[in-house]
């Protein structure tokens, strides 16, 4: 009996430790958003992305005038960057074969913009097939339906209730 008790007070114990232990789900948020993050990075790695020099050569450029070229397509909205290992890069997608700017994808940027993203939410959602598009990349799209990405990007703002 004196086995049979203590038996049943240790699992008492662990059963109490085991209900008493609640993970912080804003730590669990954390470490599962850094995992996305890790993956989003290397996926971008993986697809294309380029450095501010690189598109400078791309262009034929100077390296400042195409610094500020980008600057004022991102302060205008024309442009999403996103930042790796403190390298400013700018995402193949988001750029025709002459490293020039892709005017499709303004009001596609504008709507996810309202809706909240910046940076490498705005690239997730243009580089990630999507239910808005029936399982498509907006990527994939763009060049030759601007109009069904923008109402994807627009829809998905209503859906959040950002809408003005």
């Amino acid at each position: 009996m004196g086995r049979s008790a203590t038996s049943s007070l240790a699992r008492t114990r662990h059963d109490t430790l085991t209900l008493r232990y609640q993970p912080d789900a804003r730590v669990e948020a954390a470490i599962v958003n850094a995992e996305r993050l890790r993956g989003l990075r290397q996926r971008l790695l993986d697809d294309g992305a380029f450095t501010i020099d690189d598109v400078a050569r791309g262009r034929g450029a100077t390296l400042a005038a195409t610094r500020k070229a980008i600057s004022r397509a991102e302060v205008a909205g024309k442009l999403v960057t996103v930042t790796a290992d403190g390298h400013r890069l700018v995402p193949a997608i988001f750029l025709d074969e002459a490293f020039q700017l892709m005017p499709e994808w303004e009001p596609v940027f504008a709507a996810l913009r309202a809706a909240g993203e910046v940076g490498w939410g705005q690239w997730a959602w243009c580089a990630e097939p999507t239910t808005w598009l029936d399982g498509q990349a907006p990527a994939d799209l763009i060049a030759s339906s601007p109009e069904v990405v923008r109402a994807a990007a627009e829809r998905r703002l209503e859906s959040l209730g950002a809408a003005s």
